[in-house]
């Protein structure tokens, strides 16, 4: 699941003179990631299926003669900008209308960048074909950028399919072409790859990749021929070196597919996603059923507490309607305080007298601050303040607690204080928690 397949994919002029292009065998390479070839052959698209579908990408190898690949100016520009400004720069040096072909380029750099350019109908047609057979992901390259290069020499790659001779050459990092070679004979295929040899790399050192079956009837031919002898070195092809720019740093990130846009592409591969989507649902569901007994439980335990309180509220009060027995209960021994002649913390006389000595505590030499009002409702008392800006509120509220008091709130200038209960208390500070 971790390799990349490879397929060296036939030229446009090959493929349109079969009835069916995909039935042409085409040489593939299955890589690791590591750059170990673990499989490689020759088959048709068709006979690739299985592959296609269990690799992390599929690398088409576009042939070079069907990818221009150009260096052009180009002003500093973004990735977005150049995009849309490509069609116009590379206008008067491809021999096809810009708007025909799919263009990508390398950012810009010293004022220059790479473009590669390549029939968007063709490249459409052949991802369309390896999407159809299962690929996850695909990316396109020109094969011309892909293979083995040293600084100041050539490498050249020959590849022959169906009658046709393939010939690659890369001359610089960025910089490479291929030809279609059609040839009657052996011999006569040779002699024409020399002659190509002879006028695109007229002078520098020279390395040609043939088939392995061919190495040595090219190298007999370079022998032969004194211009080429002196500088040229005649290796077997092998899918290390043809590739062997993809797995160096830096490697052209010239890939062709980003200018294609299918209705599959980019599609989500759920199968990987299967086992870790499936520990989350279980884990997820764990914590739910978690949750839900938890909650089961505590609402069983506040029925029983409930219950409990309704009936001890019930055997004291049999007359009484029970609705909240918590709260009645508490009513119930107020007023009997009360009528015991005995004081509850919320009585008016009780608040008034703590926060007296709360004030002459606190705000004995504050000659500024006074008290405009005291008004007494809902169990509090509410205090209207003169300069309630220059209150010390933290101190007020501190002196306050030691009075088993709660500062409420102190908004608008005025102070709204109730005792310490374990309603009014809980009350009390989700207030001075919002306060703060």
């Amino acid at each position: 699941m971790l390799s990349t397949l490879y397929i060296l994919l036939p030229s446009k002029t090959v493929a349109y003179a079969q009835t069916d292009w995909t039935s042409l065998a085409c040489p593939f390479a299955l890589i690791s990631n590591d750059g170990m070839v673990q499989q490689h052959g020759e088959q048709p698209l068709s006979q690739l299926k299985d592959q296609i579908g269990k690799v992390r990408q599929v690398a088409m190898l576009l042939a070079a003669s069907d990818v221009t690949v150009i260096q052009i100016k180009a002003p500093p520009l973004s990735a977005a900008k150049l995009k849309t400004a490509l069609p116009n720069l590379v206008e008067d040096q491809l021999a096809s209308d810009p708007a025909s072909a799919v263009l990508v380029s390398t950012p810009v750099h010293d004022g220059f960048c790479t473009v590669a350019a390549t029939d968007k109908k063709w490249i459409e047609a052949l991802s369309a074909a390896i999407y159809g057979l299962g690929a996850k992901k695909v990316a396109a390259y020109a094969s011309q950028l892909c293979f083995e290069w040293q600084p100041g020499a050539s490498s050249v790659f020959v590849n022959a399919e169906q009658g046709a001779i393939e010939f690659a050459l890369r001359s610089g990092e960025s910089e490479g072409f291929g030809l279609t070679l059609r040839p009657d004979t052996e011999e006569q295929a040779v002699a024409e790859v020399l002659q190509a040899l002879k006028l695109f790399a007229p002078e520098g050192a020279l390395a040609l990749y043939a088939p392995a079956q061919q190495q040595s009837v090219y190298q007999q031919a370079c022998e032969q021929d004194a211009a080429l002898a002196q500088r040229i070195t005649v290796k077997a092809a092998s899918w290390n070196a043809r590739v062997a720019a993809m797995a160096a740093p830096g490697k052209s990130s010239l890939d062709l597919m980003a200018g294609v846009s299918l209705p599959n592409m980019g599609q989500l591969d759920l199968s990987a996603w299967r086992w870790p989507l499936v520990l989350g649902g279980l884990a997820l569901l764990v914590n739910i059923v978690g949750l839900n007994t938890e909650w089961l439980s505590m609402k069983r335990e506040a029925k029983a507490l409930n219950d409990s309180l309704t009936q001890s509220f019930r055997a004291s009060y049999p007359k009484e309607t029970v609705l909240r027995p918590l709260d009645q209960m508490q009513q119930k021994i107020s007023l009997s305080r009360k009528q015991a002649g005995q004081s509850t913390p919320d009585d008016f006389l009780v608040l008034a007298s703590q926060f007296a000595q709360v004030w002459d505590r606190v705000l004995a030499n504050a000659a500024t601050a006074s008290v405009v009002s005291l008004e007494y409702r809902e169990h509090s008392l509410f205090v209207k303040t003169k300069s309630q800006s220059m209150l010390p509120i933290d101190q007020i509220r501190a002196a306050l607690a030691d009075q088993s008091l709660a500062l409420v709130s102190s908004a608008d200038g005025v102070l709204q204080i109730k005792p310490v209960t374990a309603n009014a208390g809980g009350a009390g500070n989700v207030a001075n928690r919002s306060e703060r």
